[in-house]
């Protein structure tokens, strides 16, 4: 596991319909899970016949428009065109809460693994290692404050559901690194 907060179940199938059972099979109240929240199942299964043709769906713009390489923007475009969405969307402040998620993540992650990084330092990546440290000394405040900025910001996206079903974006700006290879510079060494 990596964040209590933020990890997820992200089930990968060759079509809608296993999807679909997957999703149908996950919901529900999980009381051993600290983000589950209490509400109703909603089936997915009995509408799969119904199509899309109703669905509100837009590409996010702005913020998820920029920085990122042409085959992630080439990837939303072809989902995009597939799925005949024209209207675009726009994210508040996008940016925001990637900086709150960043400690959100880097403190639990560090918390989460402090024991094993004491135990056993050396089953851990160098980079991932000094960034889980780092995370375990962040100060408990920032924890707090990221968190109701969290909260806070959920409530505003929400609204944008309002207006839309679906959001396309890219999933990560880049292509997956090569094996071994470093995707930063410190210090001038690769």
């Amino acid at each position: 596991p990596f964040v209590d907060a933020l990890d997820h179940v992200g089930p990968i199938a060759r079509a809608v319909e296993d999807l679909a059972l997957s999703f149908d099979a996950m919901q529900g109240w999980d009381p051993d899970d600290p983000v589950c929240t209490d509400r109703p199942a909603d089936p997915t299964v009995p509408f799969l016949n119904e199509g899309i043709g109703g669905l509100r769906i837009a590409v996010a713009g702005d913020y998820f428009a920029r920085g990122a390489e042409p085959e992630a923007f080439e990837a939303v475009a072809t989902v995009a065109k597939a799925l005949n969405a024209t209207k675009a969307a726009v994210i508040p402040q996008a940016g925001v809460p990637r900086s709150a998620a960043y400690v959100i993540t880097a403190i639990e992650g560090g918390q989460l693994h402090l024991p094993r990084l004491r135990e056993r330092p050396q089953d851990f990546d160098p980079d991932t290692r000094e960034r889980l440290m780092a995370g375990a000394l962040l100060p408990g405040s920032w924890y707090v404050k990221a968190q109701r900025f969290r909260r806070h910001y959920r409530a505003a996206v929400q609204k944008l559901f309002g207006e839309v079903d679906i959001i396309l974006a890219p999933a990560t700006p880049c292509t997956a690194p090569k094996l071994g290879q470093v995707m930063m510079k410190l210090g001038g060494v690769e």
